[in-house]
């Protein structure tokens, strides 16, 4: 099996999905709770809940051991300080539908992330500090790594906090629909 759907369960415990080689994609839609760590030592490239709101517990997000892991997709409206993931090399874009803040351990050991969606068309996510991004993000010299966000907050973000220094890294979501879906 490579691929699971779950599209009724709502809520996960601890190592739910750890230890699950060969499993490549998860999707849970109606997942809106679990406690952090669910999922460790699996080759997942893909993982979507956007509707997870609450975690609970401590420690990695995600857990430890992503090394096949690509994509992500959190429905949560801020990181609460925890990080998503240990030792997840391949990981490069994440979609953060509702997100609005983004602390300093979030994106630790993930820094390969090239592409970072922030979707809320409400607010401007804050950024405690630029410094918190990965450096495939900061870098205003790499031409391929960029975060993108409404157009209707695209001149917010380049002038806000923190985000007003790597400007020419935000992008408009209705500009690039293959890279960010929208």
């Amino acid at each position: 099996i490579h691929t699971l759907n779950f599209p009724i369960l709502t809520s996960i415990n601890y190592d739910a999905f750890s230890n699950t080689d060969g499993l490549y994609n998860l999707n849970i839609p109606n997942l809106e709770s679990c406690n952090r760590g669910f999922i460790s030592n699996s080759s997942v490239k893909t993982l979507s809940f956007p509707k997870l709101s609450n975690v609970s517990g401590s420690g990695d997000l995600l857990g430890e051991d992503l090394k096949n892991l690509t994509t992500l997709e959190l429905g949560l409206t801020n990181n609460s300080y925890f990080r998503l993931v240990s030792n997840a090399p391949d990981l490069t874009k994440v979609i953060l539908p509702q997100f609005n803040y983004i602390s300093d351990t979030m994106f630790r050991y993930c820094s390969n992330i090239k592409t970072i969606v922030l979707s809320n068309p409400s607010n401007v996510c804050t950024l405690s500090n630029a410094s918190y991004l990965p450096t495939q993000i900061t870098n205003t010299a790499n031409t391929t790594s960029y975060v993108y966000v409404p157009q209707a907050l695209l001149a917010n973000y380049k002038t806000a906090t923190n985000w007003a220094s790597f400007s020419s890294k935000i992008r408009a979501i209705e500009d690039y629909p293959d890279i960010t879906g929208g």
